[in-house]
């Protein structure tokens, strides 16, 4: 959809978070129904979910798109991104009284909260690189995804609208860094992020797109080498130093750690975010 660097949720954990639970979320909705004689589960379907398959495929594109935003922002930006806009959207008990009561009539939609307040973000920080034009209208590759987002939320109209507006409001208020409110700059702490990466970051950090690649060039040449017999008389070669990258650096600094101790710390592990972040909260 948008030119938005490698493929994948590589350096975006946050994001694939809210991909993963949103899907899920919809599919327990589903499973066991939306009202509150289905359990837990029902709830957290009817509140969380996007209430039928077609939505929840448009609104998991919607979701991929903003991996680009995590990745320009950092992922501790992101999460402080996502938790104001769930809490914000929380704080609201009146759109329960305007759409009806239960948890099915009620509360619903609520990742529509974070999607919109990182659609702000997106807007300002992905330029358009392609322009066309569509029935007599010029509209920008970078258009597409909040043009998505905007034809989901008229789609489930009129529970819909209430997350969207509120996750339009956090994104403005947080995307100004002077804004003189408790919220605009409140980030999770050190001890919590650490905590986090430490528990979380081995199951939602995904491969760099290079090492990918690499491992399966390696994979396809390890097959043409010699046999173990044909070899065993060849000196071996020190292996060489890892290489780190600046998105394999940037993703752990964005979490708090300092920038040598990261650096050091990917050295020492073969340049894997997961294991680096695992020895620097040990």
């Amino acid at each position: 959809m948008i030119a938005s660097g490698p493929s994948g949720f590589y350096n975006a954990p946050v994001t694939k978070f809210l991909f993963a639970s949103s899907g899920l979320a919809t599919l327990a909705g589903a499973m066991y129904g939306s009202g509150r004689g289905g359990g837990p589960l029902s709830i957290v379907g009817a509140v969380f979910g996007l209430g039928s398959a077609s939505a929840a495929l448009f609104g998991s594109l919607v979701v991929y798109g903003l991996r680009v935003v995590e990745r320009r922002l950092g992922s501790r930006k992101t999460a402080a991104h996502v938790a104001v806009a769930f809490g914000a959207y929380a704080l609201v008990p009146a759109w329960a009284w305007v759409a009806g009561s239960g948890a099915n009539g009620g509360f619903g939609f609520a990742v529509l909260a974070p999607v919109f307040a990182l659609l702000v973000a997106y807007g300002a920080l992905v330029p358009p690189t392609l322009r066309v034009r569509v029935v007599g209208v010029t509209v920008s590759d970078a258009a597409l995804l909040p043009l998505l987002a905007a034809l989901l939320v008229l789609a489930a109209a009129p529970r819909a609208l209430v997350p969207a507006a509120i996750g339009l409001a956090v994104g403005v208020v947080l995307r100004d860094d002077d804004a003189d409110l408790p919220f605009a700059r409140w980030r999770f702490p050190d001890a919590l992020v650490a905590l986090v990466a430490k528990l979380f970051l081995p199951l939602l950090a995904s491969r760099s797109p290079v090492s990918a690649s690499s491992s399966s060039a390696s994979s396809f040449a390890n097959r043409l080498q010699p046999q173990p017999q044909q070899q065993q008389h060849q000196q071996q070669r020190p292996r060489p130093p890892p290489v780190i990258s600046e998105d394999s650096v940037n993703t752990l600094v964005a979490m708090g750690f300092e920038r040598s101790a990261v650096v050091t710390a990917l050295t020492s592990n073969g340049g894997s975010v997961e294991r680096a972040a695992a020895s620097l909260v040990s």
